[in-house]
């Protein structure tokens, strides 16, 4: 399974966005007229969020950020889960290491 392109909203929606939000941040609040403001995914692409108005809103950049980061990391571990279930996962390093006390350890476990 791979991942979803991520598709941009046409410059159609983002006007409408805009109007409908009167320039102002859907979520925060702020005027966004003279700012630079981002149009987001209300239901991510990798979830199936299409690019249409209903699933548009206009935030301003300090709202965005942390929502950006949050499914950054969500979609890295949907990535991760995926890999692992499929088989593709990385191996885990099978060089034994001594801890601070002297013991010898294999991947985590004493041999």
């Amino acid at each position: 399974m791979t991942r979803t392109a991520r598709r941009e909203f046409p410059n159609r929606i983002r006007a409408e966005a805009y109007l409908r939000a009167d320039g102002k941040c859907e979520e925060g609040g702020a005027t966004v007229k003279h700012k630079p403001y981002q149009v987001d995914h209300i239901i991510p692409c990798w979830q199936g969020g299409e690019p249409t108005l209903d699933n548009a809103r206009v935030l301003c950049v300090p709202c965005h950020r942390p929502k950006s980061a949050e499914e950054t990391r969500q979609t890295a571990k949907a990535d991760r889960l995926r890999r692992k279930h499929i088989g593709a996962a990385p191996k885990k390093s099978k060089i034994p290491y001594r801890t601070a006390d002297g013991q010898c350890h294999w991947n985590g476990k004493q041999p």
